[in-house]
């Protein structure tokens, strides 16, 4: 876990409040299943829909059917148990350590990251994060409970980076570069404020 902590210091997380970056870096790394070596990660992959088709996985699967057995997709929809906030994460962290990812393709929800939601618009919510300082939240009931949302949101994207910065830094000699993908979220037809 030091590594991961190393690299979180790093000068591209410096704009992140102590606050998130004390949440990047679990306590403890135990008992984590490794993924296997040359995992291509799909992370907030989706789901099968009747309306958005199958999911990001699905799809690369059938394009590339010799990758298909190096493909590991999460996404809270398809299990609980695939939640970034819990031991998900861990087990990524550890397998971008161990140099097991070769490819990290994700797209977090954009539902308040969006620059369309920081422009006051009559009849619209009003914008979530503050213009001047996106890591804290725009809404007049500033609270603990408010914060912690926001961070979770803050978080779905920058969990993504952490891991894909501790895969550059393990790979020292650019030996086995990895691949990055961040899919910007667009909103679906059944929520105009964000979908996979």
């Amino acid at each position: 876990s030091s590594a991961a902590s190393d690299v979180y210091k790093r000068q591209v997380f410096r704009s992140v409040p102590e606050r998130l970056r004390k949440k990047l870096i679990p306590k403890e790394l135990t008992n984590c299943t490794p993924l296997p070596e040359g995992s291509i990660v799909f992370l907030y992959d989706g789901v099968q829909d009747h309306l958005l088709g199958k999911s990001t996985s699905e799809e690369f699967k059938e394009r590339n059917p010799s990758l298909s057995n190096k493909v590991v997709a999460y996404d809270i929809k398809q299990s609980k148990a695939q939640d970034i906030h819990g031991r998900l994460y861990q087990q990524l962290l550890v397998s971008a350590l161990l140099g097991r990812v070769s490819v990290l393709i994700t797209g977090p929800n954009c539902r308040t990251w969006s620059i369309l939601l920081n422009r006051v618009i009559e009849g619209k919510s009003p914008p979530v994060r503050e213009r001047s300082d996106p890591w804290n939240y725009a809404g007049p009931e500033k609270s603990e409970f408010w914060t912690n949302w926001l961070d979770k949101e803050s978080l779905l994207f920058l969990k993504p980076m952490l891991i894909l910065m501790v895969c550059k830094c393990v790979d020292i000699y650019g030996n086995n570069p990895v691949g990055f993908c961040l899919l910007y979220t667009s909103p679906s037809p059944r929520d105009q404020r964000g979908s996979r």
